[in-house]
């Protein structure tokens, strides 16, 4: 699934998806910007899958803080620097990303970690691990099955593609450094809040970067 992703079919995603993103829809219910909000003003974020950095400059214009993002579509990071010039955007995968360690205090995946190719899922959650500074905040928003389900990707059928859908937020929960701090659930389809039709279930996760251990 990567490499599809890299090579064009992030691009064919922002094509599809772009006219959405550009009318303000999504911020009306976007679960990544209301946990935002739940913890103190941020001075860096990080968006790992940040399309053309929507979410990012309105983070940038609420609080002021510095905000970089990755992407794999060059179509979708072009319109991002020339719409948003003083948001960082760079061409990059999630499981190898250009940032100093410990460089921001909050990073943010949101409807992103369902695409990632399995075998490269382990280095996607060790360098978000690397980037976010301790004490900083995680932020992962994906679908929320009852179970780990995956599905073929019905966008390209000349190839063989799947999305996995499962508790993401439990992949750094597992660490035992990181802390759930608030779980929001909602219908991906529509927006509202609560438990929903499990094909359409999702989870907005807060996780703070601290220990989970106790001394025994």
């Amino acid at each position: 699934m990567a490499d599809i992703w890299a090579d064009g079919e992030g691009d064919s995603w922002w094509v599809r998806n772009a006219p959405t993103l550009l009318s303000g829809q999504r911020a009306m219910h976007d679960a990544a910007l209301a946990l935002v909000a739940a913890i103190p003003e941020p001075a860096s974020v990080l968006e790992v899958g940040c399309a053309n950095g929507w979410r990012l400059a309105l983070l940038q214009e609420r609080y002021g803080a510095a905000c970089c993002g990755c992407d794999v579509s060059e179509a979708a990071i072009a319109d991002g620097r020339e719409r948003y010039p003083d948001v960082f955007l760079s061409l990059a995968a999630a499981h190898y990303m250009l940032y100093r360690d410990k460089a921001f205090d909050v990073v943010i995946f949101s409807f992103v970690l369902h695409w990632i190719d399995r075998p490269r899922l382990a280095s996607v959650i060790a360098e978000a691990d690397r980037v976010l500074a301790p004490g900083g905040h995680l932020i992962v928003v994906d679908f929320l099955p009852l179970w780990p389900t995956k599905r073929r990707y019905h966008h390209r059928q000349d190839v063989e593609a799947w999305t996995y859908k499962q508790d993401y937020a439990a992949c750094w929960l597992s660490l035992g450094t990181y802390t759930q701090r608030r779980r929001i659930l909602f219908n991906h389809d529509t927006g509202e809040p609560g438990v929903c039709d499990a094909g359409a279930q999702a989870a907005g996760v807060l996780l703070r970067k601290e220990e989970a251990y106790t001394c025994a």
